[in-house]
């Protein structure tokens, strides 16, 4: 501010234009202390939780002394961000100064929380669910959340902590469940299961074959072997159209009587027992003797 000031002689005689003046005095009144504010990028996450505080003081400030919670501190106006990687409560204070004094300080709280606790999920592959014993199982692992170990059960009493076990081999029918447990630092799954099936495989059936006849040919009631593979034990002999019951010890050969019949005659094998139970045999013939004629 500006002021003027008169002065004016109480005795007038003694005035003269030498005796008077005019003077101008300025006061100045003092600039107030600054005014401390600031933002902050967050006031609460997971840790590790970066925030950025940015000076919003007023009051034209010329220093800032900064401490943020965590024992840190800084004289910086707007500060590099700063990384609170434990759990709990932060209190952060900005104080702001300049020539006429330091404000009062202004504060945030920074919560902070630990992430969350989050267990690994089991799941897992099967190249088979089913088949016919014996049958090879290879099981892979497509399990999350960075599992560090793993318990499978095949449920044929073996197990494996492998992730990725070797194939295996079913040789029973039968149903098996198979279950795997995975797990890291945090716990352990919940268990998953696949059920794997295994049948009883349908027989093979090999057909019967005739080899030869012993002899090939004779006269009705002539003693004949048939050689051969895949009899069984009991089964029919048919000769043209005549059926003849047999009994093979070995399932390679046959005897029986040559029946009644004429000319050339099939000979033909069907086993009721074995692999190749109610599969006829190829036919062979059968050669009867030609009967002389009586005149």
């Amino acid at each position: 501010y500006a002021y003027k000031a008169v002065f004016t002689p109480t005795d007038a005689a003694a005035f003269t234009s030498s005796t008077s003046a005019v003077s101008t005095y300025v006061v100045t009144a003092p600039v107030p202390a600054p005014t401390a504010g600031f933002t902050a990028s967050a006031i609460s996450g997971i840790a590790p939780l970066a925030v950025t505080f940015t000076d919003t003081s007023t009051g034209a400030p010329t220093s800032w002394l900064w401490t943020f919670g965590n024992g840190s501190t800084s004289n910086v106006q707007n500060p590099p961000a700063v990384t609170y990687t434990a759990a709990g409560t932060y209190d952060v204070t900005l104080i702001v100064s300049n020539a006429s004094g330091a404000s009062a300080p202004v504060t945030k709280t920074i919560t902070v929380t630990d992430p969350p606790v989050v267990v690994p999920t089991a799941s897992f592959t099967a190249s088979a669910i089913s088949g016919d014993a014996p049958l090879a199982v290879t099981f892979s692992d497509t399990s999350t959340g960075a599992p560090t170990s793993w318990l499978w059960t095949f449920g044929d009493g073996t197990t494996s902590n492998a992730q990725n076990p070797a194939a295996v081999p079913y040789t029973t029918a039968g149903v098996y469940t198979v279950e795997l447990i995975v797990s890291n630092a945090n716990g352990a799954s919940a268990p998953v299961t696949k059920t794997i099936t295994v049948t009883t495989p349908a027989p093979v059936v090999v057909a019967p074959v005739i080899s030869a006849l012993s002899p090939a040919n004779g006269a009705i009631g002539t003693a004949v072997t048939i050689t051969g593979t895949g009899f069984g034990t009991v089964g029919t002999v048919m000769f043209g159209t005549t059926v003849l019951d047999y009994t093979s010890a070995n399932g390679l050969s046959i005897d029986v009587v040559a029946p009644i019949g004429v000319r050339r005659t099939k000979v033909t094998v069907t086993p009721t027992d074995g692999d190749s139970a109610g599969t006829a045999s190829n036919s062979v013939i059968f050669k009867y003797d030609r009967i002389a004629r009586v005149r």
